[in-house]
């Protein structure tokens, strides 16, 4: 499942790491922002082939509640994958 989430560093969508949730709470494993996932590398502007500063970094849970999946039938499978403290 592919997700797309805003860079805070050059203000794009790019695609993040699958989302995982930490096995806690029930009712709050399938809430999209506690989940936790990683920026992927890409560039910084489609001119400028460097490297964004934000690869491989947390996104923040405030971003996290915006990210979406590149196929609406990936929406479902959000809180498939767990992992433990």
């Amino acid at each position: 499942m592919a997700c797309l989430a805003k860079c805070p560093d050059c203000e794009q969508e790019v695609e993040i790491t699958q989302p995982v949730h930490e096995v806690m709470i029930d009712y709050l494993k399938d809430v999209r922002e506690n989940a936790s996932a990683y920026y992927k590398p890409h560039p910084r502007r489609a001119t400028d082939s460097r490297s964004c500063t934000a690869a491989g970094k947390v996104v923040p849970k405030n971003l996290m509640r915006d990210a979406k999946p590149t196929t609406p039938e990936d929406e479902s499978d959000l809180s498939q994958r767990f992992r433990t403290r």
